[in-house]
């Protein structure tokens, strides 16, 4: 499990009522079929994951869920419209790495939900009836390259959120997103959205457009909360990127250049940084760079 994640989870957990809390776990037990439904009418934690469960079509009452993992139930297609409609104390539901889950539905009850994770999954939109999770504050969308919509006026319905992670989001259809859609301009409109939340701490971004990436570095904000930026299809109106401006995110640990013909220079300036920031020591938190089918070249300038 991602490590912000998981954090999130248990401290989310911990909060928990003290009383007795009943488990049902079947994780990595070979299920083709999802248990009973009955027995989950007292459980309080819910563990299906690592399973080759296809349908959820079932329709469980559960009034004391506090947590669910799905994960790793790569076989899983659909999820019944109602399925979620009787979890009204949920706050972690973990779905990610179910590959060929396409859609969400049926989500619109799940108004204590404060940890949604559908990372690493073939979703390909975030439906309109999730403006209704107004307690969120982790959404995990990180490599979902499928997912080509999300309304325009979503996440600005999560002002309560911590950590959002889009690293690797519609990748196959970034360019191509209509104007209501909040990845409209290869992440101008998002980016844009993202900084106004006012809680935000933990952030990764997936961008398109020299503007968007602009917005971004301009942000004092941004300065203090992104941790990993994927530059996908990267257009703009100049083919060189001074990538001297990096140096002000402090806690950014990856950086991503992806399909990016246009972009043919990254240029770091390390005699302005070290100057600007009166120390000799610059990227102290970033660990990793890729650069995938990009005719780039990197030009330093040495001190």
């Amino acid at each position: 499990m991602l490590d912000v994640v998981r954090d999130m989870a248990l401290w989310i957990a911990c909060e928990t009522e003290k009383e007795k809390i009943n488990f049902l776990v079947c994780a990595g037990a070979g299920l083709e079929e999802a248990p009973d439904v009955k027995e989950w009418e007292n459980v309080r934690r819910l563990s299906l994951m690592q399973n080759q469960i296809e349908t959820l079509s079932e329709v469980p009452t559960c009034p004391h869920f506090v947590t669910l993992f799905l994960d790793f139930n790569g076989e899983l297609k659909m999820i019944a419209d109602g399925f979620f409609q009787l979890m009204p104390s949920l706050k972690v539901l973990k779905m990610s790495n179910c590959w060929n889950l396409k859609f969400l539905v049926g989500m619109s009850k799940l108004g204590s939900l404060q940890l949604l994770d559908i990372s690493q999954n073939a979703i390909e939109e975030l439906p309109e009836e999730l403006k209704l999770l107004i307690n969120l504050t982790c959404l995990n969308l990180r490599g979902t390259g499928q997912l080509n919509k999300i309304p325009r006026q979503l996440i600005s319905n999560f002002s309560r959120l911590h950590v959002v992670l889009m690293l690797g989001i519609g990748q196959f259809n970034f360019h191509e997103a209509p104007e209501d859609n909040a990845l409209f301009g290869g992440g101008e409109v998002l980016i844009q959205v993202l900084l106004g939340l006012k809680y935000l701490e933990v952030l990764e971004l997936t961008l398109g457009s020299y503007h968007a990436l602009q917005i971004l570095l301009s942000s004092n904000q941004s300065k203090s909360c992104i941790r990993s930026l994927l530059l996908h299809k990267f257009r703009g109106t100049t083919p060189i990127i001074d990538a001297t401006a990096f140096a002000e995110l402090n806690h950014l640990n990856e950086l991503f250049i992806n399909n990016s013909i246009e972009l043919i220079e990254l240029k770091i300036d390390y005699t302005e940084i070290v100057q600007k920031r009166q120390e000799p020591f610059v990227f102290r938190s970033l660990h990793r760079v890729t650069i995938f089918r990009a005719r780039l070249g990197v030009r330093c300038c040495s001190f």
